[in-house]
C-alpha cells in the first residue's frame, strides 16, 4: 500500500467495487477506521494471471479521522524522497 493524507494506492486479492465506500481499519494504538471511496481500478497487464487487483482510493475523513491518519502516517517508515532518489541514481550512474 502507498498511502497519503488524501488517499492510497492499494493492491488486494479481494475485488472492490469502483465508486463504493469502505472502511480501512488501521492496527495502531489509536485503532482508526478510515472511510474511503474506491476511485478507480488500475488495469492489469495480464488479466488471466491470478495477480492482485490494484485500486486508487480516496479518503473521506472527518476532522478527527484526519488527525488519526496524520499520526499513523508519521509512524510509518518512509522511502527516499524524490530528490534523494535522483541524487542516488546520479551517483550510481557516475561510478558505473
Amino acid at each position: 500500500m502507498d498511502i497519503s493524507l488524501s488517499g492510497a494506492f492499494l493492491r488486494c486479492d479481494i475485488e472492490l467495487k469502483v465508486g463504493s465506500q469502505y472502511h480501512l481499519k488501521a492496527s495502531s494504538p489509536s485503532a482508526a477506521e478510515l472511510p474511503f471511496r474506491v476511485a478507480r481500478e488500475i488495469p492489469r497487464a495480464q488479466v488471466a494471471k491470478k495477480e492482485a487487483r490494484h485500486y486508487g482510493l480516496t479518503f473521506l475523513p472527518s476532522p478527527g479521522d484526519e488527525q488519526r491518519l496524520r499520526l499513523l502516517l508519521d509512524k510509518l517508515p518512509r522511502g527516499d524522497s524524490l530528490e534523494q532518489d535522483k541524487r542516488a541514481r546520479s551517483v550510481r550512474g557516475y561510478w558505473s
